[in-house]
């Protein structure tokens, strides 16, 4: 009885031995209770192999995929084939053999938002630029989904200066998915170079900064509300301007006629140089210049430049970049002094009045002055000193227009 307890319990020992060494997923379970969560930091498919990097940090650990290895990815079945560097991952092991009894992984991909700065075709590579100036380059590869603007596109259809979202993977540094659409800056002032050839339109905002923008076939310029182009813009022109702020491209360009205006007396005149200078009521003067575009009216009446006079007041609109005029409109502006003659010099043709608070004024008598005395037309040599007189005269020039004296 006891030799055939024996003979059964070996029987059964051996049996089991033989399970045990042809079921390895028995065999798999013992010790395999080690986790380790992180990231795939490589793959190797000759050596069979997943290197995990440690989400809380410390050294990789590299685990052996053998044939019986439960994998998944993304939920689904998968082979070590199909494990991707930078998959999220949660892998079970034997801490002794390393060998992983399963791996399940998820595509992890980092987000990335900015600005298109580089192209490269050849290398297949685009680099965005963050809000914080960082940047980050990324490959493109024909798994790429593209968008811009929306639509369907590919990397030749992406710009510089594109605002862009981009979904990648972290390791490899390889895009999944690239939505880009058209960014355009907006620049507003007034327009203070012009350069033809080179194609440039220099703009002056209001805090004194400059952007030069280039224009080329297809930048969309208005001027006035109408259609135009580079060269019907002018300097001092109010400008409105949306480009690419990377490529400094202009798209559109919006531009209209900006004059300033100036009043004050005419100070000096240059027939010469074509120039005007008119002071105003603080002191500070301005220096325009006269074409043969300038509208020029004195006392109401169509004019030219030799009609206008030193102390003339004076209304101008002029460009206040080239300080050409565009308007002048002029009136005779005479001064009014009341007092008594205190001094007479025919030979100079000068009289000199005195007010009642003692200053005097010494004004110039011209064939053109107008003299009554007592009432009746006179002339210089009539005045005397001592009479009472109200004089009309230029400021600036001090040339008297009319005197009127009595005794």
């Amino acid at each position: 009885m006891f030799r055939k307890i024996v003979r059964i319990v070996t029987a059964i020992s051996v049996a089991l031995g033989m399970f045990m060494a042809t079921s390895p997923a028995l065999a798999h379970s013992e010790g395999d209770g080690n986790e380790v969560k992180g990231i795939i930091a490589a793959v190797d498919a000759t050596a069979s192999t997943v290197t995990i990097t440690p989400q809380g940090g410390g050294m990789d650990v590299v685990l052996t995929v053998d044939a019986i290895t439960l994998i998944k990815r993304n939920d689904k079945p998968a082979t070590l084939a199909d494990l991707q560097m930078g998959d999220k991952v949660e892998a079970k092991y034997n801490a002794v053999t390393l060998v992983a009894s399963k791996i399940e992984a998820e595509l992890d991909l980092s987000e990335l938002e900015g600005v298109i700065s580089a192209l490269d075709s050849t290398a297949g590579t685009v680099t965005v630029t963050r809000q914080d100036s960082t940047t980050v380059t990324v490959t493109v590869n024909p798994t790429t989904l593209i968008k811009r603007n929306k639509k369907a596109a590919t990397l030749a259809d992406l710009q510089l200066g594109d605002k862009v979202e981009v979904k990648y993977n972290a390791m490899t540094l390889i895009a999944s998915k690239i939505e880009a659409k058209l960014n355009l800056s907006e620049l507003k002032g007034i327009i203070t170079a012009l350069d033809s050839a080179a194609g440039t339109v220099t703009v002056t905002r209001q805090d004194n900064t400059t952007v030069t923008v280039t224009v080329d076939a297809s930048t969309l310029i208005k001027r006035n509300k109408k259609a135009a182009t580079l060269a019907d813009l002018q300097l001092g022109d109010k400008v409105e301007v949306k480009y690419n702020a990377v490529t400094l491209l202009a798209s559109k360009i919006e531009a209209k006629l900006n004059l300033s205006e100036l009043k004050g007396i005419i100070t000096a005149l240059d027939s010469a140089a074509s120039t005007v200078t008119v002071t105003r009521k603080d002191g500070t003067t301005v220096t325009v210049t006269v074409d043969v575009n300038t509208l020029i009216k004195r006392n109401g009446k169509l004019a030219t430049f030799a009609d206008l006079q030193l102390g003339d007041k004076v209304e101008a609109k002029y460009n206040a970049v080239t300080l050409v005029a565009s308007k002048i409109e002029a009136k005779l502006n005479l001064s009014e002094l009341k007092g008594v003659i205190s001094a007479l010099d025919s030979a100079a043709s000068i009289v000199t009045v005195t007010r009642k608070d003692g200053t005097t004024v010494t004004v110039t008598v011209d064939a053109s002055a107008l003299i009554k005395r007592n009432g009746k037309p006179a002339t210089l040599a009539d005045l005397q000193l001592g009479d009472k007189a109200e004089v009309k005269y230029n400021a600036v020039t001090l040339v008297a227009s009319k005197i009127e004296a009595k005794h």
